[in-house]
């Protein structure tokens, strides 16, 4: 059944996936400033480490709460092919030539409960049609937040705050972030820190879809 309308036939009928608000202009992640390709705003690069980040789509909608909801939290992984290619032509015009693709980790408590974790199975294949190295080890969850649905901005921040680690040496690695909603980007903030704490010198984010 479709999961936009329900009607027989596939996981996103035709009408359905017409639906989907792919993204036309990018923005800086933090100010919301337009912005060429996502890329970070100098006043926005004081106070966050992303250098950049690409939204395939928007959350609201279309089928794209379902897809993401469904995938997420109902285990269809066949899901993942849809939202990939959704992913993928928002970057497929760019060259990642000695770019490291990297997944959005999930904690272990996280990951035993649902089973596998989402943005994997996405990185992984993005890194494929990219010609890109994949390194999913590069990145870990050190500790277990709450999720970020009913938080402020500042609650964000604080919730993900030193919740990523990195114990690999990364020094003059490009990497290429991957994970499935951002909202505020107080995640994929954490989360590029630790990378360049590590010694990356560069960190891009791309996401399916922004809330």
């Amino acid at each position: 059944f479709c999961v936009g309308c329900g009607v027989v036939g596939g996981w996103l009928c035709t009408d359905c996936a017409q639906k989907i608000s792919v993204m036309r202009e990018q923005v800086c992640c933090r100010c919301g400033r337009a912005s060429i390709n996502g890329r970070t705003c100098e006043k926005c690069k004081r106070y966050l480490d992303l250098d950049g980040v690409i939204v395939a789509a928007g959350y609201e909608g279309g089928p794209m709460r379902e897809l993401v909801h469904k995938f997420k939290y109902n285990g269809l992984t066949d899901l993942a092919t849809i939202l990939f290619w959704v992913l993928f032509q928002a970057v497929m015009t760019q060259e990642w030539q000695g770019w490291v693709v990297v997944p959005m980790p999930l904690h272990s408590s996280k990951f035993h409960e649902r089973g596998f974790n989402q943005t994997d199975l996405l990185a992984r294949k993005l890194a494929g049609y990219l010609g890109a190295e994949y390194r999913p080890n590069w990145l870990r969850r050190v500790r277990a937040t709450v999720t970020q649905t009913r938080l402020s901005q500042l609650e964000r921040q604080a919730n993900v705050y030193k919740a990523f680690s990195s114990s690999v040496d990364l020094r003059g690695e490009k990497i290429l972030l991957v994970d499935d909603v951002m909202t505020t980007g107080a995640t994929l903030g954490a989360a590029a820190q630790a990378l360049k704490d590590a010694g990356a010198k560069v960190v891009w984010g791309v996401v399916v879809a922004r809330g």
